[in-house]
Order: structure tokens, then sequence, then C-alpha cells
């Protein structure tokens, strides 16, 4: 039996203004990776995302997202929101405890370098979990 468990991001507009675009390449990257280094895993979890500024809308398809998350060497946790938009990916929201989202504020060069460490930095992590729709693990 497994359990469900419910992830809050904070909007990244909220934090740096606006939401941050990256190409398909991050994806194709961050999946090798994946595949190559046993810190990271790929799993199909995401049964469903819900907009906190509108809960009582309908759920969005979980095809549309997937969710990176990261336990760095200081043992910090770092997760981040991700959209498949037609014409590359969307990080919408970042998932971590609040003194460390306050550092992020107005910081969106860094926000993007964290999410190049996913990528080109697999030793600043101990372990990484690229979070798929169901059905769709790597």
């Amino acid at each position: 039996m497994s359990a469900d468990y419910t992830l809050d991001f904070v909007d990244l507009r909220d934090l740096v203004g606006k939401y941050i675009g990256m190409s398909f390449q991050f994806l194709t990257l961050l999946k090798g990776v994946v595949s190559s280094n046993p810190k990271y895993n790929g799993m199909s979890v995401i049964k469903s995302v819900v907009d906190p500024t509108n809960p009582s809308s309908e759920k969005d398809s979980p095809s549309k997202f997937f969710a990176l998350m990261g336990q760095d060497v200081k043992n910090q946790d770092l997760g981040f929101l991700i959209f498949f938009a037609s014409d590359g990916l969307g990080v919408l929201g970042m998932f971590a405890e609040k003194n460390i989202i306050d550092n992020f504020k107005n910081k969106k060069d860094v926000v993007k370098m964290v999410l190049s460490f996913f990528v080109q930095a697999p030793e600043y992590w101990k372990s990484v979990n690229l979070m798929l729709p169901l059905q769709q693990a790597t």
C-alpha cells in the first residue's frame, strides 16, 4: 500500500518576479544523469496538480508537469515544479524550507544556477528524484 503526499511549491512569480523558461534539452540531459547516476531516481508518482490560488478549480492534467526534488550535501531539500509547454519547459514553483526560500527572493540567476546543478554538478546532491506523472518514469 502506498501513501499519498502533497507538496506545496512557492510560486516563482512571487519569488523572482516571473516563471523561468528552459529548453527541452534540460530534461534530456537530466534523464541522462538519472540513468547513469545511482544517486538519481526517476519515478512515476504525480497523480494531480492543483493551483493553490484557485483550489476549487479543476485539477490540471498531471501529464503536463514533472517535479525535480533533491537533497544537497548540506541535507537541504530543494525542489521545482516544472510545466511542459509547447516551446520548452516552464519552472513554476520551488519547494524548500522557508529560510532557504527567503535566500532566493529576487535572485532569478541563483534559481537558474541551482537548476543547472541537477544536470551539471551531480556531486552537489546526496539524492535526486525526478518525479514524473504516473506511467512515465524513466
